[in-house]
């Protein structure tokens, strides 16, 4: 018998046992429900939720209303979700569980959380920041967080050659760059997130809720990092921005008066030729990878919806339900900057050469119950922490980079 959940419907259940006779027939039903629901809870052939959504669905069927149960709650939900408003362990499992298997959750050694909460963490941080997206980066997953030699090369100088017919091998130039570079992975933390307890146990399915949230938070406070990040990579993650400076990979912006007519300068406009000088500075075989992208924020892409091509058609088109700029995908993150003097509001980038790095084998969840405003509210807190990086994995400034971004100046 599980005596929390028993002990829950008897909570309830006796103030109405004590006002018998003076219910209204809402009260009287959920009392059935509770009575029900009370000898299911002692010999342990049925929840309080199992009992609840038989009685959903009869009161369905009087209105003629005839609707499958709502989904059941896993047997690793159930035991998160115990963890989540108790804190007590999941005593059917004795190894400790994090992402991967035996990973243990620090300061919680005996605590449950199921390898697909996590999962459906990492799913909501590529809703919310488009380089945690495998479709768009080059995007790993390791257990664990220590540094990785990345390599990288150039080939776009070098091709094939004919040789005789009874050449077996020919001078042999190979690829014209290798190199490579060290990722570090930094951690990373989102602010505590409280729940009373009363909300999680009357939103059916609180754990995506709850990754939903603090995927939200992880994509929104990493994903700055992955676009502007530190310039030095030994502080922090040396995000695209910096590593496009750094490599000397800029364009300067004229502006969009020849597009507009105006007085429209290049410290705050962004005009075609802009876009046009952006996009060919990448050599061919750069513009042609399936995972080359524009990449800017809301307020850039609304100046660019403004412009028009020579035959007065907007520049930007709507393919397959996709934003494109001159064929090419548009990827839409906050993160980057907005049009302004000496801002990058424009990238043009093959993300294949972007890599993105997360290590949920490394992630923790911790449950606070005592910190002030809380206990005496009836809340508790709940924190993620993880690791995650990224880098561009090109790092010659003699060569022709794989990103460049747009660089608004002065006239």
């Amino acid at each position: 018998m599980d005596i929390q959940e028993f002990s829950k419907v008897t909570a309830e259940a006796t103030p109405l046992i004590a006002r018998l006779g003076e219910l209204t027939s809402a009260e009287q039903r959920r009392l059935d429900v509770l009575i029900t629901a009370s000898a299911a809870i002692k010999t342990g052939t049925a929840t309080l939720e199992d009992v609840e959504d038989v009685d959903l669905a009869a009161r369905r069927k009087e209105f003629g209303i005839v609707t499958p149960y709502r989904n059941k709650r896993t047997e690793e939900q159930r035991m998160f979700h115990k963890w989540l408003t108790t804190g007590m362990a999941g005593e059917h499992r004795s190894e400790a569980i994090g992402y991967g298997p035996n990973i243990a959750l620090s300061g919680n050694l005996a605590s449950f959380v199921p390898n697909q909460f996590f999962s459906k963490v990492l799913r909501a941080q590529a809703q919310h920041s488009p380089l945690f997206d495998s479709e768009n980066v080059t995007y790993i997953s390791t257990d664990s967080g220590g540094i990785m030699s990345v390599p990288w090369f150039s080939d776009v100088e070098s091709v094939a050659t004919q040789i005789g017919e009874n050449v077996s091998d020919a001078t042999d130039t190979g690829i014209f760059q290798v190199d490579g570079q060290q990722l570090q992975t930094w951690q990373f933390s989102t602010p505590r997130i409280l729940f009373s307890y009363e909300s999680s146990e009357d939103i059916p399915y609180f754990d995506d809720l709850l990754a939903d949230i603090l995927g939200d938070r992880l994509a929104r406070g990493v994903g700055a990092q992955l676009i502007n990040g530190q310039s030095a990579k030994t502080a922090g993650i040396q995000g695209l921005v910096p590593s496009i400076i750094t490599l000397g990979s800029t364009v300067l912006a004229v502006g969009s008066s020849g597009n507009t007519g105006g007085a429209n300068l290049p410290s705050n406009s962004i005009g075609t030729v802009d876009i046009a000088n952006l996009f060919f500075s990448l050599p061919a075989p750069y513009r042609a990878s399936p995972k080359f992208a524009f990449i800017c924020n809301s307020s850039t892409l609304y100046a660019i919806s403004s412009l028009l091509d020579k035959n007065g058609k907007p520049i930007l088109d709507v393919q397959n339900g996709r934003l494109m700029l001159l064929g090419k995908k548009v990827l839409i993150d906050e993160n980057v900057d907005s049009i302004g003097l000496n801002k990058y509001p424009l990238i043009a980038a093959d993300l294949s050469y972007w890599l993105t790095r997360v290590c949920p084998g490394t992630w923790y969840l911790k449950r606070y119950t005592e910190a002030p405003g809380l206990v005496e509210a009836g809340k508790y807190a709940i924190r993620l922490f993880c690791r995650e990086g990224g880098c561009l994995m090109y790092t010659d400034n003699y060569l022709k980079s794989p990103a460049w971004a747009l660089q608004n100046v002065s006239s």
